[in-house]
């Protein structure tokens, strides 16, 4: 099905959503040729692309990151618009899946057997009443007719999984994980979109109190989401010495993307209509760009302490932030002298010693001087391009991705986030180094995007659109093909110059089950 063979039913459902039929096609097109993996080259490391914070530049850096933050030049953002589902996993097994009805002898017959789903489910049981939801548990309607304790001491665990994930109880598990109770806090709990506001205080924090922060959402939680931010805005006000400036938007259905079946034709619905989707995070980046933002937090909604556990994370956040200042700083003065008229062979090898000894980007002057105009092109392309400082913490198991050096479109080398999924799964060697990594990705990024003159980059052009991730999965006995849009930290910051920093692992504390809340780290 070419350009010219869609239906008129078939433009009318794109046009509605925004999506352009010729970009459909090339979609098929990339699916149906030669997936692009990723050129990696080696895994960065320390002292090869990942650099460590001498502490005596504390001092300087925090100075430098409050001398910003004062001038209101900082903001966060953060994607909060994924469904709390993966979390309550195990849970769900017992309360809709093949283990509804189960008694809690079953359970614990079934954890002695290393089933872990009930092993989740008994420690889930056991870390209860130190959890953050077991204040509103005890307000469900009636926990579905008996107490906590009944429930917990009861025959079957159904009343209690019940009161979780129904949707006559509280239905935890279709929320967006920033709506969960995530911590405790005298008097009540506060959820994780709590949480990143009162963290964001501590480093985006301008000289007139005001705290700018926003959070994408799922449109289906907007209103409810809407009301917790208003009441959030209201109650840190008048408790705290700060004014939260929040902002929400929607991940924009312009940039969904149609599902195929296995073999490569569009999937329809019962009805005949075209099936899409949302096309993962890396759609994210026209709500940055829209942000208007200058230097920007970026940090993952499930990644956040209670207050008496963030001094660290707090600390490297002020870290990363002067780091990127006194790096945007050096790129801004290189472009103005490169401006000049005619800049002199010390102008241009300066530009170039600072591109590779402190942006790790590959060498751009010739060995003569012949070609001093094509030098100084090639050195403002390789300087005017938005900037990244991420935090990168050694490697714990995590799955996700991590950083390299791959081979670049435009540039010999770069210094990349690379997901498993974008490592060709057949090639021996490449997953050895994927494997050798020592770093992992916990999404601690810290982004100036504005160029020289102060003016906002056009983050779109910096985008690899060949960086996409096919996702295959098999949905009700059909098979669905999905080409996701090159993640927000992947393709999609791909044209970025990019700085690696290894931060403490105590600065990472994601939550992807129910049972990481119960952690130290979280109490």
């Amino acid at each position: 099905m070419g350009v010219g063979e869609w239906k008129a039913w078939d433009r009318k459902q794109l046009d509605a959503h925004g999506v352009a039929v010729d970009e459909v096609d090339r979609w098929r097109s990339r699916l149906r040729g030669a997936t692009r993996w990723a050129a990696i080259e080696r895994p960065a490391t320390l002292g090869d692309g990942i650099e460590a914070i001498d502490p005596a530049e504390h001092d300087e850096l925090c100075a430098t990151h409050a001398e910003a933050a004062s001038a209101g030049r900082f903001s966060k953002f953060v994607p909060a618009s994924g469904a709390a589902t993966r979390m309550f996993r195990e849970l769900l097994h017992y309360q809709r899946g093949p283990g509804r009805g189960a008694t809690w002898d079953a359970i614990r017959a079934e954890a002695d057997r290393d089933v872990a789903e009930a092993r989740a489910v008994i420690a889930f049981a056991a870390a209860l009443p130190d959890l953050a939801l077991e204040l509103p548990l005890r307000e469900a309607p009636a926990l579905l007719g008996v107490g906590i304790e009944q429930a917990l001491g009861g025959v079957s665990a159904m009343p209690l999984l019940d009161a979780l994930l129904s949707e006559a109880g509280l239905a935890l598990a279709e929320l967006p994980k920033g709506l969960l109770p995530f911590h405790r806090q005298a008097g009540g709990t506060r959820t994780a979109f709590e949480e990143q506001i009162a963290e964001a205080a501590a480093y985006c924090q301008d000289g007139r109190g005001r705290v700018r922060v926003h959070f994408t959402v799922s449109p289906a939680h907007r209103a409810r989401v809407q009301s917790l931010i208003e009441q959030v805005q209201a109650r840190l006000s008048a408790a705290d010495d700060f004014c939260p400036s929040i902002e929400i938007s929607e991940q924009k259905r312009s940039t969904d993307v149609l599902v195929f079946d296995a073999a490569g034709e569009p999937l329809r619905d019962a009805a005949g209509a075209l099936v899409l989707r949302p096309a993962g995070h890396g759609a994210l980046i026209e709500n940055l760009d829209e942000m208007g933002a200058d230097l920007v937090y970026i940090k993952n909604i499930d990644n956040v302490q209670p207050a008496g556990r963030r001094e660290s994370t707090v600390l490297w956040k002020r870290l990363l932030g002067g780091l990127l200042v006194r790096l945007e700083r050096e790129v801004r003065w290189h472009v103005r002298r490169l401006q000049e008229r005619d800049p002199d062979d010390r102008v241009l090898a300066e530009a170039d010693r600072f591109l590779r000894e402190s942006l790790h980007v590959a060498a751009t002057m010739p060995d003569s001087l012949d070609g001093r105009e094509s030098v100084r092109a090639r050195l403002l392309h390789a300087l005017h391009r938005p900037l990244r400082v991420c935090g990168m913490v050694r490697n714990a198991g995590e799955p996700g991705g991590g950083p390299f050096w791959i081979a670049s479109a435009d540039r010999p080398k770069a210094l990349q986030i690379v997901e498993a999924a974008q490592v060709d799964p057949t090639d021996a060697h490449r997953q050895r180094l994927l494997a050798g990594s020592t770093h992992f990705n916990p999404v601690d990024l810290v982004c100036a995007v504005r160029d020289a003159a102060g003016r906002p980059f056009e983050l779109l052009r910096f985008v690899d659109d060949e960086a996409s991730i096919v996702t295959r999965k098999v949905v009700d006995g059909v098979e669905q093909t999905v080409l996701e849009r090159p993640g927000l930290w992947n393709g999609a910051m791909a044209g970025w110059n990019t700085i690696f920093v290894e931060v403490p692992l105590a600065t990472f504390t994601p939550v992807k089950t129910i049972l990481d809340l119960a952690r130290p780290e979280h109490r």
